[in-house]
């Protein structure tokens, strides 16, 4: 398969990136119908994070369950980065998921309700990231559909990451002493 072609569905782009070696995990075009296989991003961004083409789902062949030590819910699962040192989005990446990027608002209760207390993490970097104080989708310059910020969060130009902070985010240092949330859409 080449590193971008048109498919008919999502289920047909993960089945071939599931019998191709080199696939790792795929970006669908939900406007167009392409399939990108991750390999391909990869080479193409060696020396930077994967960056997902506009108007693409990311998307990773698991046979239906999630890794061990992985939390579910919904379609999606989660993991924590082993580093703290910092925004971690690169580790999410290698481990084909991205730095999780909170859809709605049963997703976040998920999050800071079951998840996070689960961890006995007092902080944990979302997949977010600001860029001349406009919030974005960590690797990628799509703007997000859903935020969660706590009153006063989210306005300071010099804070770049986002974090929970109790149930509610807030932004702060991308080198602040926390892991990051990864996920995996099944």
């Amino acid at each position: 398969m080449s590193s971008t072609a048109v498919v008919p569905s999502i289920i047909k782009c993960v089945a071939d990136c599931e019998y191709n070696d080199r696939c790792k995990s795929v970006f669908y075009g939900d406007d167009d119908g392409t399939c990108t296989l991750c390999s391909e991003v990869f080479n193409y961004y060696a020396e930077r994070p994967a960056v997902a083409p506009a108007n693409t789902k990311h998307l990773r062949p698991l046979q239906g369950s999630c890794p061990e030590g992985w939390w579910s819910f919904q379609y999606s699962c989660y993991t924590l980065t082993t580093a703290s040192t910092g925004f971690q989005h690169d580790e999410c990446v290698a481990m084909g998921a991205h730095a999780v990027y909170v859809e709605s608002i049963e997703e976040q209760h998920f999050l800071a309700y079951t998840m996070k207390p689960a961890t006995g993490e007092r902080d944990l970097f979302l997949g977010y990231m600001k860029i001349n104080n406009t919030l974005y989708l960590a690797g990628t310059l799509t703007l997000p559909t859903f935020t969660y910020f706590a009153s006063g969060e989210g306005i300071l130009a010099f804070e770049r990451c986002v974090f929970f902070r109790s149930t509610q985010w807030a932004d702060c240092s991308c080198g602040k002493n926390s892991k990051t949330v990864c996920e995996i859409e099944l």
